[in-house]
């Protein structure tokens, strides 16, 4: 009986052998050719996710502080040009300010202050006469052909503007006159008006002047440019030698236009000053 059990129990532990060798590890390994290979770690996976996020963010954030920098060079550039047209105006401005003190200076018999008015260009020569009168000669080129002027309204006025700055007074006073002679209803037409009188001033035409800031005072007393027009009345008055009447131009100034502008208060000062009021 012993002998008959001896094969069935080595069959049984041969078999119990096999389904050993059959079963995977339980660590998860893999036998075979492909040798070793560990099963994906969740936190090691989550931890890359994140910092492939985190190289897209800042990837983001690198173009956007580049498009910045770009965006500010231009500031700064636009800044610097602004800056530079800036200074170039106050420069204009202020030759334009030394030629009308100086021209002032000249109608008081004061060369010396008035010794630079004729440098640069398209100036007027000026002549005192024997009594101390100021006298402009006639231009070297007569106003401009009225003719060959803009026909619409924007550019016939923008043309008059560029005639005041080069200067060229004649040609500035032609143009003004036909602007009004052409759109007398225009919402422009007081401010043609105000520099009309302006071309006519710096000329030294006195009584045209006056006459055309009295026209600037009586078509449009509540205009921008009444309170200044009024302070000019006042300096053409006096220069023809009505200091009287400049003075009461300039009362009125107070009692007409209590809120007046700095600019009109500075050439109402000078001109009470002057006119001994």
């Amino acid at each position: 009986m012993q002998r008959s059990c001896r094969p069935v129990i080595g069959l049984a532990a041969a078999l119990a052998g096999l389904a050993f060798l059959g079963t995977a590890p339980a660590s998860g390994q893999v036998l075979g050719g492909g040798g070793y290979a560990p099963a994906p770690d969740p936190a090691v996976a989550s931890m890359q996710s994140r910092l492939d996020a985190l190289e897209s963010d800042l990837r983001k954030a690198t173009g956007r502080i580049e498009q910045l920098g770009f965006d500010l060079t231009k500031a700064r550039q636009t800044a610097d040009a602004a800056n530079a047209a800036r200074l170039e105006d106050e420069k204009t401005i202020a030759a334009l300010t030394d030629r009308v003190n100086a021209l002032e200076a000249l109608a008081h018999g004061d060369t010396a202050a008035a010794s630079g008015v004729a440098s640069g260009p398209a100036e007027a020569t000026v002549n005192l006469s024997a009594g101390g009168a100021v006298a402009l000669a006639p231009p070297s080129t007569p106003p401009v052909d009225t003719s060959q002027l803009p026909d619409d309204e924007a550019g016939l006025l923008a043309q008059a503007k560029t005639f005041m700055l080069v200067p060229d007074y004649p040609s500035a006073q032609a143009a003004f006159a036909t602007f009004l002679k052409k759109y007398p209803k225009s919402d422009n037409a007081s401010e043609a008006q105000y520099m009309l009188a302006e071309a006519m001033l710096y000329q030294n035409d006195y009584a045209d002047a006056a006459d055309a800031y009295g026209k600037m005072l009586k078509s449009y007393p509540k205009s921008p440019h009444a309170p200044e027009s009024l302070a000019k009345l006042a300096r053409a008055m006096r220069l023809m030698g009505k200091k009287p009447e400049a003075c009461k131009a300039l009362e009125l100034l107070s009692s007409n236009y209590p809120k007046v502008g700095e600019p009109a208060k500075t050439i109402a000062a000078t001109e009470k000053a002057r006119s001994g009021c």
